[in-house]
């Protein structure tokens, strides 16, 4: 459980790196995250995307609510909840990757950190969902 620990603490650091980004790229059309490397590597480019937001909330905000949550369900053992978040974060990051690349044409190094963060949540609560306790 500790890597799950570790893996919920870093994605809320991402996340909250990620809505900074968001709000600082608002402001300032000019502002160039850490991660701008060029057009086609630029986070700012993604957070001030169609897609960088959802019924109006940043997406750096709902993925520091998700991580908290699940760090918390890790506290509490609810293998069960972990393993359907763990689901449901994958889902969206499947679709926010589709839209990533396909429609937004650039890479964010953020958005990948935090997709193969989802990816080993998924691996790791499906691991404690199917294997029986002993």
């Amino acid at each position: 459980m500790t890597a799950l620990l570790a893996l919920s603490t870093l994605g809320f650091l991402i996340s909250a790196y990620a809505l900074y980004g968001y709000y600082r790229s608002m402001e300032n059309k000019k502002y160039r995250s850490l991660c701008d490397i060029s057009d086609l590597t630029s986070c700012s480019k993604t957070f001030r995307s169609d897609y960088g937001k959802h019924l109006g909330v940043p997406n750096g905000a709902w993925g520091m609510v998700f991580y908290l949550v699940f760090f918390m369900l890790v506290f509490q053992n609810q293998t069960q909840f972990l393993f359907l978040f763990s689901v449901v974060a994958m889902a969206t990051s499947m679709w926010l990757g589709y839209n990533l690349l396909m429609k937004i044409k650039t890479i964010c190094l953020d958005c990948i950190l935090i997709y193969l963060i989802n990816l080993s949540l998924l691996g790791i609560t499906g691991y404690y969902f199917l294997t029986p306790s002993l």
